[in-house]
């Protein structure tokens, strides 16, 4: 995403706290794979998936099409 489509949902409260509590509650890689069903604009994606392939899946057309820029 570029800095003129950044979403202010990116930085909110409740994306922080899950990145923060599935970040605890997932083991430490540092590598594999990682599915993200449901992943809207896939900012828990790409916050936890780094070194990771990462696969993100979502039913909104809207979502698909502003993360395949």
């Amino acid at each position: 995403m570029n800095a003129k489509s950044i979403s202010p949902l990116k930085y909110s409260i409740h994306t922080r706290i899950r990145e923060f509590h599935l970040k605890r509650l997932l083991p430490v890689r540092s590598s594999g794979r990682l599915l993200d069903a449901g992943c809207g604009l896939g900012y828990l994606t790409e916050a936890l998936g780094y070194g990771f392939m990462r696969v993100g899946m979502d039913r909104d057309i809207n979502a698909i099409r502003s993360n395949s820029r």
